[in-house]
């Protein structure tokens, strides 16, 4: 192991875990579904019980039910900062505004058709119904209670099941109290539960209602406003009948037929009943005109009138009131989502036959609004889920859209066509429980450090390629939060890449005017290539940040600069680079000098592509002048207010045949005079930039080549293969220098970290054209400031750098495999540094040993990035998997260091503290209840800095320093009194200089009695552990503490009843001493009664014999 890697701290960063495996959703459910407005109020999701602050989501596909925390309290603004998600089989801990699996419900072999969520103040429950025909109710609380535990008590726990019908249910629903279940079923019947009454294991049915034509597909308990019971069971069925039933006189009240198809969704508010089918009609009813209707035959057959019909042009999959606060002046709205993808608000408080849409969302993302076969390919919205807070539409894909309000005021301005502009504090999200097979990632720039204080994106985003044909970017810091999707590839992406951006002020000037704007006054933009099976090298503008003075206003923007068909076959690998001159049609120098925009000469940067292919090729791209292009269509198009901009095609200024079989990888060196390419055909072969002549072929893999990548420093190359191995090469000669073996399974890919000195130089000239400092990839115009100023931070970066090259062993490799391990390596010595593990244990030393942990990925890890980040002076490495899995680990090195010495000069005060305090306790013998409270202050800190003989000696001080008069009888309770306020202590942390030292009081306490163990085997320091050992049996909490059934952990028990029978074992010897010398004072007895009665003349004998004794 190389000597450096002591010194390295690799600590996860983010994790993000599929939470569903990526087929259709099937049910969702979301606590209190109906909302309510008007006299009665909405209903309380926050709950003191428990401390509910979360978005709780329940949804099942196949046979399992995940429930998930969609994070984001109440009247508080979204934070994309968060940590991450476990497997779908663990509950973890999470922070109150992540998204995060809080824990699975497991099934029963048979599909879940319906599911209801209902949290009220002290208890959560599931109820899960399937196609066995039963309904099982399960406690989570433990699982969603922020704080709780994790482990066995956390996991759902059934406590009931029945099975209400004959044939499978379709649809179940909750009165507003959720005391009430409603069913409903295939066999054309509905039933109500009184869930809070049980008959053994079963709830009770307090009504049983049929006489439906067809199967029962709706279903809705209907609450008068201030009653506290459902007084009507309306249902909906596949012929489109709507039957309304009075739970009091248990007869039916209402019989019609106003739709012609199924009837997909119910819903209610304080004043109206509405009705959604797919006839493509939402029928709007007066709810008092179902309420004492009576069981007479014409009031029964009578069809209640209509307040409203909305024809809707769709099919309507579901309709639920929302919030108020979705329309002006928070009037009663409801949202109705169906086929194409678009929810629409529509107003309630008083409709008529002429309402219109107030506004509408689309579930798709960004410019797909009207795209009507990316609407067809997620499923339409086929849930809709409200509570006060936020509204989630469910994807038929599985994908969850909230909409979620933030703490500024809203505003209801503008329009777009008949519609309003959606409200100004109207958050969208997207939540993506299954992203499909990782193929490629990229870690895209992150804000500046001195203006991401209250960006929610300034930890910078995460570009992901996986099986399908989109790309999603995500936001570092949460839990499969994706901010935006970039479509335009017809198939799969197989390889991404990213290069600094050059002239990023006037590329963001003309992209924001395309896009309607000035560039935000923080930001950053990123270059991003993608390259797919369509054959096709795509070239992205991604940029992100705050738009103009909102502070919360953080959003994701791209567009395609350039798309061209590429390769005759699949195009499977891509390599962006920079040149300082520009290349003329054959690839050869163009033999000019450039300016800048300003006329100045030098730093400008120009960009060209490397891609390869299925097809055997090798081409060399002129990106710069097609972005150049772009950037003139883009200015024009803005002038001209054109919506529609097209992206340029690019001209391939070189083509080679590159390999004999299908070409997987190229790379570039960090000088952009040498390419990499790797292939099926066993092979990696070099070639000179930039006019891709061969330079040398490197044979050595026993299988296909996957991956390759330059050093940043040393002319060093690696490649991976199937072979299991990964080679480190000499890239001026083509030597074999060493062969990495380690891995059980294909190496995937690899690639070195940066060097952190060249990536601050080169953030340092890439906005500088002239060469003046300056690390700014912000867009909008740069801020004056003081030059002092500026080059103190730059000095601060360059030795945080310097810093991290020197903690960091020269040319490390990063590689992954194909069982998901991700490792680290010195290449220059061809040695494992340590294993990058999911759980991020390290041993003492802050290492990461390899093989002690399992792998972080469950599946093929494809995807591998690797970056130096200036603004937290540290590595960044992510990896993704085809487990649908991504994770990015940060190197803590520096951030351990630190505090390590933080925490020595820590100990080193409170060690000159407890030596004080000892002085003092020794200096004031005339005192002696001062003295022991001042030695058993010394042993606190003593026993929190891990000195037992320092512990030891306060201890016998306290001790020694209790004085009892001869004439009365030592009572333990004053001999015992320090001891047990020194026990109090350790109990309540209530000693000195915590900071940086051991205040676990289950570990103190444990500590302490390992000392005890010690000390007791010792005949001189015995009495002194006895002392504490009775002080302890007579500290009620530390007995519970130190059982571990204060804080539910089993090692701590576990542990102390080790140390406590090592502790009896020594106390019966002591106990068999003690006995053996009490039997001897009798005989010490005997014989000084004896000298004592024979008289003066034994006087000097018995006199010797006492001195003896």
């Amino acid at each position: 192991m190389a000597s450096s890697s002591s010194s390295l701290a690799f600590s996860l960063e983010l994790s993000l875990k599929p939470w569903h495996t990526g087929g259709p959703c099937v049910s969702a459910s979301y606590p209190f579904d109906v909302v309510t407005s008007g006299v009665s109020g909405p209903p309380k999701t926050s709950h003191p019980g428990f401390g509910f602050e979360h978005n709780i989501f329940a949804c099942a596909l196949s046979d399992a039910v995940s429930i998930v925390s969609l994070g984001g309290a109440a009247e508080s603004p979204p934070r994309r900062g968060a940590s991450l998600s476990s497997s779908a089989s663990d509950v973890v801990d999470r922070e109150s505004q992540s998204t995060q699996l809080l824990c699975t419900i497991p099934g029963d072999t048979e599909p879940v058709t319906a599911l209801t969520l209902a949290i009220t103040q002290d208890k959560a429950i599931v109820h899960v119904a399937s196609r066995s025909l039963t309904v099982r109710a399960f406690d989570v609380t433990a699982a969603i209670t922020p704080g709780s535990k994790s482990g066995a008590s956390a996991q759902p726990k059934q406590v009931r099941a029945f099975k209400p019908h004959t044939l499978p249910i379709t649809t179940m629903s909750l009165d507003r109290s959720t005391r009430f279940l409603a069913t409903a079923s295939v066999d054309r019947c509905a039933c109500v539960y009184d869930t809070e009454v049980t008959r053994g294991p079963a709830a009770v049915r307090t009504h049983y209602f049929d006489g439906h034509a067809g199967v029962v597909t709706a279903v809705a308990l209907v609450t008068m406003p201030g009653a506290k019971a459902p007084s009507t069971l309306v249902t909906g069925a596949e012929n489109g009948e709507i039957r309304a039933y009075d739970l009091k006189t248990k007869s039916t009240t209402a019989r019609f037929q106003p739709h012609t198809a199924a009837v997909t969704s119910l819903a209610t508010n304080d004043a109206y009943l509405f009705t959604a089918s797919r006839d493509q009609a939402v029928h709007c009813y007066a709810i008092d005109a179902f309420a004492g209707r009576g069981a007479s035959t014409k009031k029964m057959n009578s069809k209640p009138s209509a307040a409203y019909v909305l024809e809707c042009f769709e099919r309507i999959e579901a309709i639920a009131a929302a919030p108020p606060w979705m329309a002006p002046a928070s009037k009663p709205c409801v949202v109705i989502a169906g086929e194409r993808g678009v929810a629409r608000i529509m107003d309630a408080s008083a409709p008529t036959r002429k309402s219109e849409c107030l506004w509408s969302v689309s579930a798709l993302s960004g410019t797909r609004f009207e795209d009507e076969e990316a609407a067809a390919e997620m499923g339409g919205i086929v849930n809709v889920l409200a509570n006060e807070t936020s509204v989630v539409l469910v994807r038929g894909d599985g994908v969850l859209v909230s909409l979620r309000r933030t703490a500024r005021a809203g505003k209801f301005a503008g329009a777009r066509g008949n519609e309003m502009e959606p409200p100004s504090n109207v958050v969208r999200s997207e939540r993506v429980g299954y992203l499909g097979e990782v193929t490629a990632l990229k870690l895209l720039a992150p804000l500046p450090s001195s203006e991401k204080a209250s960006a929610s994106l300034s930890e910078g985003l995460v570009a992901v390629a996986t099986s399908g044909r989109e790309l999603s970017v995500l936001v570092r810091g949460t839990s499969m939060e994706r901010a935006e999707v970039l479509s335009g590839h017809t198939a799969a992406v197989l390889a991404l890449d990213t290069v600094p951006v050059a002239r990023t002020a006037q590329i963001a000037k003309a992209c924001y005017a395309r896009w309607g704007g000035a560039p935000p006054a923080s930001g950053a933009l990123s270059i991003l290539a993608s390259v797919s099976k369509d054959r096709s090298l795509r070239v992205w503008f991604v940029a992100h940040g705050r738009s103009g003075s909102d502070e919360e206003d953080d959003r994701v923007r791209y567009a395609c600069a350039v798309a061209t068909e590429a390769h005759v076959d699949a195009a499977s690998a891509v390599a962006l680079f920079c040149r300082p001159t520009p290349l003329d049609a054959g690839g050869a120098e163009a033999g000019i000098t450039p300016q800048n925009a300003d006329g100045t000469i030098g730093g400008r940067r120009f960009v060209y592509a490397l891609t390869a292919g299925a097809d055997r090729s090798l081409k060399l791209w002129d990106v710069e002048a097609s972005l150049a292009t772009y950037t003139s269509k883009a200015t024009a198009a803005a002038a001209a207010q054109k919506k529609e901009l097209k992206p340029t095609s690019a001209v391939a200024l070189v083509t080679r045949s590159a390999h004999n079989k299908d070409v997987n990888c190229v790379c570039v060196s960090p000088n952009g005079k040498m390419a990499a390419t790797g292939s099926q055909d066993k092979t990696a072969k070099l070639w000179s930039l930039p006019t891709l002549k061969p330079v040398a072929t490197l044979r050595g893999h026993r299988r296909g080549v996957w991956a390759a990548s330059f050093s940043p420093v040393d002319a060093l190359l690696a490649t991976c293969s199937g072979d299991c191995t990964a080679k480190v090469w000499s890239a001026s000669d083509g030597r074999l220098l060493f062969t990495l073996e380690g891995h059980e399974a294909s190496v995937l890919s690899c690639q070195f970290l940066p060097s952190a000195m060249a990536a601050v130089r080169l953030a340092a000239k890439i906005e500088g054209g002239d060469g003046t400092p300056s690390r700014d990839t912000r867009l909008g115009k740069r801020k004056s400031v003081d030059a002092d100023s500026e080059k103190e931070e730059g000095a601060e970066l360059a030795a945080a750098a310097a810093a991290a090259n020197a903690r960091m062993p020269t040319s490390s490799l990063v590689t992954t495999d194909a069982d998901g391990m991700v490792r680290l390596w010195n290449a220059t010595q061809g040695s494992v540094v340590c294993d990058l593990v999911e759980s991020s244990a390290t041993d003492g030393n802050g290492d990461n040993s390899a093989g002690t942990s399992d792998a972080p990925h469950g599946d093929k890890a494809w995807a591998l990035d690797t970056v130096y980040d200036a603004n937290l002076g540290s590595f960044v490495v992510a990896t993704g998997a085809g487990d649908a899995s991504v994770c990015v680990w940060r190197d803590g090195s520096m951030a351990a260091a630190a505090d390590a010495r933080a925490r020595s000069a820590s100990a080193e005060q409170a060690e000159h503290t407890m030596k004080r305090l000892l002085s003092d306790a020794r200096g004031n013998a005339s005192d002696s209840s001062a003295v022991a409270e001042t030695a058993c202050r010394a042993a606190v800190l003593a026993l929190k800095l891990g000195h037992p003989m320092h512990v030891l000696g306060a201890l016998r001080l306290a001790l020694s320093s209790i004085v009892i008069p001869d004439d009365e009888d030592r009572e333990d309770d004053e001999i015992l009194s320090p001891l047990v306020s020194f026990v109090h202590a350790i109990c309540e942390e209530s000693g000195e200089a915590d900071v940086g030292l051991e205040t676990n009081t289950d570990a103190l306490l444990l500590r302490l009695v390992t000392y005890c163990r010690d000390w007791n085997a010792n005949a001189h320091h015995c009495h002194v552990a006895q002392h504490v050992l009775h002080a302890l049996m007579r500290t009620p909490v530390a007995l519970r503490q130190l059982l571990g059934r204060a804080s539910g952990d089993p090692s701590i028990a576990s542990s102390a009843r080790d140390v406590l029978r090592g502790i009896h074992a020594h106390t019966a010897r002591h106990v068999d001493r003690m006995e053996r010398l009490v039997r001897q004072t009798y005989m010490v007895d005997h014989i000084l009664h004896s000298a004592s009665a024979s008289g003066g003349g034994g006087g000097a004998p018995t006199a010797a014999l006492i001195g003896r004794i």
